[in-house]
């Protein structure tokens, strides 16, 4: 009878511990599906552009092309675009910088713009003599 009841024991200890490392798993999902989701943003960003062949716009005009992609799972809404400036890496790190701008006017689609999961916004901004400063500084 011994035997028996050991090996009904261990029987169920494994189980136990199956179960506990399945839950783990589920559990580490979870939590990895909810960090997730949600809109997510890429922006990508392309200074010094150069327009060519359209009369409103002077070929010597420069200007900034700013591409956001929304690789999440839920829609966002894109209302104004703007940059920090940092003059150091430690600044940086610590989120205090020194000058800070948004930009309300864009040249090719109006703000603001709903980007739904997996479509692409990209409009041009003019790169003005002040924001070539702050990239040079």
């Amino acid at each position: 009878m011994m035997l028996a009841e050991s090996t009904s024991s261990g029987t169920t200890e494994l189980i136990a511990v199956y179960a506990a490392v399945v839950a783990t798993i589920v559990l580490l999902w979870d939590i990895y599906k909810h960090i997730l989701s949600g809109p997510r943003i890429r922006l990508e960003v392309t200074a010094n552009m150069r327009i060519y062949g359209d009369p409103r716009v002077s070929e010597d005009d420069l200007f900034i092309d700013a591409t956001a992609t929304n690789v999440g799972n839920l829609p966002t809404t894109i209302r104004v675009l703007g940059f920090r400036h940092y003059k150091s890496w430690r600044q940086r790190i610590v989120g205090r910088s020194d000058c800070q701008a948004a930009i309300v006017r864009t040249v090719l689609q109006p703000l603001p713009h709903i980007l739904e999961p997996g479509k692409v916004w990209t409009d041009l901004i003019q790169q003005s003599p002040k924001v070539e400063r702050l990239a040079n500084d």
